[in-house]
């Protein structure tokens, strides 16, 4: 099988798809459709970037858009700040008077009720409008995004739902492409956001009423009243003797939300749950409430669909006081990826880095002295889909910072450990790397498709194979060579198989003294698959995970995993 193009050498072919000329009339610019807005946020004025010159109509359309008046993302933020409320208070000293850590755990229906943030009346909701701001400093930005020289794709193309191998080529950019969205990115953030969400979400409840669909066995008809919803009553378990002084803290959440279209390709495998409950409408809502209700300082999300990131997630999560970046998946067709959310006022984005777990085996491979034959094979075999997101984030008050790192390996059924293994490996690698060998706190979450008693998990505490673990990986001998001889990946590529990083912990076995019965079940999971790794902080408190026995999602839980959540003092 001839190897596969790099990924930086597949982003560098322009693209070939014709860019739409807008003539708006100038007496009408603040009628003008929103997809006409997006398509000249993305388009570059850079004359300098041959290719992407403007021309004279193009700078007079954004001329007259810039001269409208508009109201900024942070004018927005100020008229409608974010509401806190995570289960617990952490009290962390001041600059001039330092203090043991204090940890305050109050669970009651009445703090969950006052934790909601409310939502604008309708006349407030109906007086908002719509508005753009456009800046050269965001012209530049997403300019910059794509590191072939290209033309970047319009926002409206990147938001068309399609789910062809075609238009998965087309949406990549550059080798290790992040969309990013910071504090110097102005873009538009429609303030309505969340109530066109919350009407959706309604619309959906009263299609699966009329639908008559039964819910599980055991699962309530109708949701919960708020104080009694599962998704909200989670306690927070906190590390009883915390013999630390800390002057920072950071609340991390990973959370797989199941992406629209893996969910509409098997959609025959969820029919145990009513449309409107699958509906992205009622999912993406409860999803961006809970999001809302742990009031985490970073979220590391995965299975993030790019429409979902583009149209809803991130002018929600604008809204709620985040900047966030995304890491589309590439190769697999599927238009989904990882996306990690900082809290802005608390934390700054030092900086971002993505990659492939196949691009660091292909490293490895060119290294090793094996003949062509099997660094081909090698290559073939390990060439399987899964990302890794990290981002490195300054404390405002304190300038420490802290590396979070957001992964998704891939799913094999448990049915190829070797390649979750090694995956796992190359994650702590590069977290290792990233945090200056320790030097930096560091926290790796996400989803990653092993259970604690597969080897990967052994790996990641230890950094190197115990004898039973060497034992279950050598026994998979699925290299094939053309002769019919068969080789264990471990065997061949055995510097895959160990990492520097040490004194890893798990956060839940830290905190519980066990990792979760569960946090994923549908039609071919029932397992603990998700967990939270940390090294050089101090894990304070966990959020209990729920306890689950029906498939998901449905009613109650949005995705078919379940969300976690830790606090960690460093």
């Amino acid at each position: 099988m001839p190897r596969k193009k790099a990924a930086s050498e597949a982003g560098s072919e322009p693209s070939t798809q014709p860019v739409k000329k807008f003539k708006p009339n100038p007496e009408e610019n603040s009628k003008m459709e929103s997809s006409t807005r997006r398509s000249l946020r993305t388009r570059s004025y850079d004359e300098n970037n041959v290719g992407n010159q403007p021309t004279a109509q193009s700078k007079k359309v954004a001329e007259a858009a810039i001269n409208q008046p508009r109201r900024t993302v942070l004018q927005a933020a100020e008229a409608k700040p974010a509401t806190r409320g995570s289960g617990f208070v952490v009290k962390t000293p001041s600059p001039k008077n330092s203090c043991p850590l204090e940890l305050s755990v109050q669970v009651t229906p009445c703090d969950i009720l006052e934790r909601q943030p409310a939502l604008p009346s309708s006349k407030e909701s109906a007086s908002r409008k719509r508005k753009v701001k456009i800046s050269p400093k965001s012209i530049e930005k997403r300019t910059k995004l794509n590191p072939t020289g290209s033309p970047t794709s319009s926002l409206e193309e990147f938001q068309t739902v399609s789910y062809s191998k075609k238009h998965s080529e087309d949406m990549s950019s550059g080798e290790n492409s992040v969309h990013s969205t910071d504090a110097t990115h102005t873009d538009v953030v429609d303030a309505n956001v969340l109530d066109n969400l919350k009407t959706k979400y309604e619309a959906a409840i009263s299609q699966h009423r009329v639908s008559g669909h039964s819910s599980l066995a055991g699962l309530p008809e109708q949701l919960p009243a708020l104080n009694a919803d599962p998704l909200f009553t989670r306690p927070v378990v906190k590390l009883h003797k915390v013999d630390i002084e800390v002057g920072a803290s950071v609340s991390v959440m990973t959370y797989n939300i199941l992406a629209d279209c893996h969910l509409q390709t098997h959609s025959s495998q969820y029919s145990y749950t009513s449309d409107a409950h699958l509906s992205l409408d009622y999912r993406g809502y409860r999803i961006i409430e809970e999001i809302k209700h742990l009031d985490c300082d970073v979220v590391c999300l995965q299975e993030v669909d790019d429409f979902f990131y583009e149209k809803s997630l991130r002018p929600a999560m604008k809204m709620l006081g985040y900047e966030g970046v995304f890491y589309r998946r590439k190769g697999d067709g599927y238009p989904e990826g990882a996306s990690t959310f900082y809290r802005s006022s608390t934390y700054t984005l030092d900086s971002q880095h993505a990659c492939s777990y196949a691009q660091l085996a292909d490293q490895d491979i060119d290294k090793s002295e094996h003949s062509e034959e099997t660094k081909q094979l090698l290559r073939q075999h390990v060439n399987k889909e899964a990302v890794l997101l990290t981002c490195k984030l300054r404390h405002k008050r304190t300038d420490k910072l802290v590396v979070i790192g957001n992964t998704h390996l891939t799913w094999t059924k448990f049915t190829a450990l070797d390649i979750s293994c090694m995956q796992m490996c190359y994650a702590f690698k590069e977290m290792d790397r990233l945090s200056e060998h320790g030097e930096i706190p560091m926290v790796l979450a996400g989803d990653f498709n092993t259970r604690n008693t597969d080897p990967g998990y052994q790996l990641a505490l230890e950094g190197y194979l115990n004898d039973a673990s060497l034992k279950t990986l050598q026994q998979l001998r699925t290299v094939t060579y053309a002769d019919g001889t068969e080789r264990a990946l471990v065997d061949l590529l055995w510097c895959a198989f160990q990492h520097p990083a040490r004194n890893i912990a798990s956060s839940y076995f830290t905190i519980m003294g066990k990792e979760p019965a569960k946090t994923s079940i549908n039609f071919v999971m029932n397992s603990a698959v998700d967990y939270m790794w940390s090294n050089n902080v101090q894990p304070v408190s966990v959020t209990q995970t729920n306890s689950i026995c029906h498939e998901m999602p449905n009613i109650i839980f949005p995705s078919d995993h379940l969300s976690l959540q830790a606090t960690y003092a460093f």
